[in-house]
């Protein structure tokens, strides 16, 4: 195996991993859409401590790059084009 590839087997993880990321950050976008007081820092940095809920927001603010970082690991440039190619292989296997 080269060593500039990832191995098949980290490459599987990181998809998997990749796609709950991503819907993670999907469903906590609804929640800061449906609940705005709730799901987002205040903006003022003197407010009181931030929520249990608005640190749910800021765990979404971090997983973001994460989530792009190990998309550029595996080669793409966005989720679409990972979605895309894992169809593209579901269709070629079956």
């Amino acid at each position: 195996m080269s060593e500039d590839k990832l191995h098949p087997a980290a490459d599987a993880v990181i998809r998997k991993f990749v796609l709950n990321l991503w819907a993670f950050e999907r469903d906590v976008y609804d929640l800061q859409q449906e609940y705005p007081d709730k799901f987002s820092y205040p903006v003022c940095e003197y407010a009181a401590a931030p929520t249990p809920n608005q640190k749910v927001g800021d765990v979404y603010s971090e997983v973001i790059p994460l989530t792009d970082q190990l998309l550029t690991l595996l080669g793409f440039d966005n989720i679409e084009a990972l979605e895309e190619s894992m169809i593209a292989e579901a269709e070629a296997a079956s």
